[in-house]
């Protein structure tokens, strides 16, 4: 009786701690005049290297900018990669949130380009009524950042 109680609680211990691993990721949101400030705060899994997380309420509005900044006490493994999807799957950054800066903060301004008439090209923003989803990869073991999404 006692080694199947020994097994269970090995078993129990063994399932959190696999729970662990994968990291978190927490939602948090200001709005700054017209300008709608939403911050992801992600910690990677110890055992994993990464972390994806679906954000807890919507993001609405024209995408302003993506700003990723790296933990100063836990700082992710250089050039790290993050992607901010949207429901559909669409990959907001287009693919620009690669080889992210393991110490300085750095930023960009996502935009769609499309062709207007032969050879001319112009941009537009894209615009976002939904729940999104974070990936970071290649961060390194329990290494923290932020990413943040400006939307107005």
């Amino acid at each position: 009786m006692k080694k199947i109680i020994l097994i269970l609680l090995a078993v129990v211990i063994g399932v959190s701690t696999l729970a662990q691993d994968v990291g978190t990721v927490t939602q948090s949101k200001a709005v700054q005049g017209p300008v709608v400030k939403t911050t992801f705060a992600w910690t990677s899994g110890t055992n994993n290297n990464s972390v994806s997380a679906t954000g807890t309420s919507y993001v609405r509005g024209e995408l302003l900018g993506v700003t990723f900044v790296p933990s100063a006490t836990v700082a992710p493994t250089g050039a790290y990669t993050a992607t901010l999807t949207d429901e559909a799957g669409i990959d907001l950054l287009a693919g620009r949130g690669a080889g992210l800066s393991s110490f300085a903060a750095s930023s960009i301004v996502p935009k769609l380009q499309y062709m207007v008439g032969p050879g001319t090209n112009d941009f537009a923003t894209f615009t976002i009524n939904g729940l999104l989803t974070i990936a970071v990869t290649n961060c390194g073991n329990s290494k923290a950042g932020r990413i943040v999404v400006y939307t107005r």
